[in-house]
């Protein structure tokens, strides 16, 4: 098995026709330096938002979000980010089940979520939902993030959360994001997911849901 990749400083995004690299948030939280970081917040969030949409069956009139917009909520969430429950940064394992081999979607969102603030590992692809559960309890992560665009949602979501169940890792909290049919939300609702994000979610907003639920999990435990 291919191992994890670890996001701890995040890699670069690129604007492919300036080829301008965009930096966010490394390990130390802090923000790259001068105005070429402004730029490189705004063209980042733009990228992200971009590859969301055109991945999942959207078009560029679906970003509406004007760069302003999208930069000042970056920077209200890193700011959420930087008061992290238990004294550490809120860990992520973005994984993908089964067979959906599509991952260009989880690595846009794993990079997001690392320039925010987050400690994001990735699993390697084709994870039983048993070895996605191992790796995010080895990993001692706060939330697992299935990312799935192939249709096996139903049956191997349930299944993590209850290898999870079973590993005594219960506390570890699962969203999901991807091609998931809404008509699928109130199931994997009531198998124990803790949200889902359709195709276009404003990332920040999602990263800022997150915190909030990773501290109300842990302060209800």
């Amino acid at each position: 098995m291919p191992p994890a990749l670890t996001f701890k400083s995040p890699p670069p995004l690129r604007d492919e026709a300036s080829g301008h690299q965009a930096h966010g948030h490394g390990a130390d939280g802090e923000a790259a330096d001068g105005a070429g970081a402004e730029r490189g917040l705004a063209l980042g969030m733009h990228e992200m938002n971009f590859v969301l949409s055109v991945s999942e069956g959207h078009n560029r009139s679906n970003v509406r979000r004007s760069t302003a917009e999208s930069v000042e909520d970056f920077r209200r969430v890193v700011a959420l980010c930087r008061t992290a429950p238990e004294g550490r940064r809120p860990r992520m394992l973005v994984v993908k089940l089964g067979q959906d081999g599509h991952d260009r979607g989880a690595k846009v969102i794993a990079t997001a979520f690392a320039d925010i603030g987050f400690d994001v590992d990735i699993g390697p692809l084709f994870q039983t939902p048993e070895e996605a559960a191992r790796q995010a309890i080895e990993n001692d992560v706060h939330i697992v993030g299935v990312s799935s665009q192939a249709a096996a949602h139903k049956t191997l979501v349930p299944a993590l959360i209850e290898a999870l169940k079973r590993e005594g890792a219960g506390d570890i909290l699962v969203v999901c994001g991807g091609v998931i049919p809404p008509q699928d939300y109130d199931f994997l609702k009531k198998a124990g997911v803790s949200a889902i994000y359709g195709p276009g979610t404003n990332i920040p907003a999602a990263a800022a849901e997150i915190l909030s639920l990773i501290r109300q999990h842990r302060m209800a435990a």
